[in-house]
């Protein structure tokens, strides 16, 4: 890990509100001119289009391609600056509404792996919380489960919960799990600090998908741990408070 990126894991896991702040005024400034980079190179594309060798037409692509992840870095900071800040223990979710939200908006990449993601009659009904905080957390993983696959395997993923295991009553334990690349035991912890990358090329992850969900188990009082071992996919396990 560069030094950069171990200067801003220590910023993200020590944040302060007034951090906090500087880091969203930070991103908001940045994305100004990412916005810029993304229109004029669009422009250049269209216009050009007819008229550019094949070498410039790939260096227009990476343009393109570089400004679009940086946009999505720039969005991914800016959730991990506020993630869970304000916790609200008091609203109520429906569960079974929020996954087919989730799962619609992964639809296209579902289609394209051929996945499918299967989901337990046993799940509670309803979990306490703020929908943003929830949807967050299930997206993450969801999204790791979809991205962490070795080439040509079908992603398979479970959502599934086992009551048995909860140690607080009114408390349910969620697990999801796939069929992906698994992790070692040995960074098991490790994928849970901010920019901690243990496949440096994975598409344009940038290390701190399960980051922002501990935070957001953290500030509920709640945990989120790991099985896994490679080659044998990731279970990802949650405790969260139902409505029941």
């Amino acid at each position: 890990m560069s030094t950069d990126n171990e200067s801003l894991a220590i910023l993200l896991e020590n944040q302060d509100e007034e951090s906090e702040r500087l880091i969203r005024a930070a991103c908001h400034e940045l994305k100004q001119p990412v916005v810029g980079i993304l229109g004029f190179a669009g422009i250049l594309e269209e216009d050009l289009r007819d008229r550019v060798t094949p070498e410039h037409r790939l260096f227009i692509e990476r343009i393109l391609d570089n400004g679009r992840k940086l946009d999505g870095h720039l969005d991914r900071l800016r959730i991990m600056a506020r993630a869970a800040r304000f916790v609200d223990k008091q609203s109520q979710v429906e569960l079974a509404p929020l996954l087919e939200k989730i799962m619609g908006g992964a639809e296209e990449q579902l289609r394209a792996q051929g996945g499918r993601v299967s989901r337990d009659p046993a799940l509670p009904r309803c979990l306490r919380g703020a929908t943003g905080d929830l949807e967050l957390m299930f997206s993450e993983i969801l999204n790791n489960a979809l991205v962490f696959q070795a080439a040509g395997t079908a992603p398979r993923v479970e959502i599934t919960c086992d009551s048995r295991f909860s140690e607080v009553p009114g408390t349910a334990h969620i697990m999801v799990r796939d069929n992906g690349i698994g992790i070692d035991e040995r960074y098991h912890d490790e994928v849970f600090k901010a920019c901690r990358k243990l496949l440096p090329n994975s598409e344009d992850r940038f290390g701190i998908g399960l980051t922002i969900c501990r935070r957001i188990t953290s500030r509920y009082g709640e945990k989120i741990w790991l099985d896994s071992a490679p080659g044998r996919g990731t279970t990802v396990h949650f405790t969260w408070a139902t409505c029941d």
